[in-house]
């Protein structure tokens, strides 16, 4: 399955799922995996809006 990492400030790979977990956490979602880690999704939740 795939996992959030830490990587270098000046790597230019492996800090996806980081970023897409620090997305999620800040703004009330959540994210995993299907298909065997084949496919990631996020759920954001949506601002409300005052009436």
């Amino acid at each position: 399955m795939p996992a959030t990492c830490i990587v270098d400030s000046d790597s230019e790979r492996g800090s996806g799922l980081f970023l897409v977990d620090f997305l999620a956490r800040e703004n009330g979602g959540k994210w995993g995996a299907a298909d065997e880690g084949a496919t990631i999704y996020c759920e954001l939740a949506l601002p409300r809006v005052a009436q």
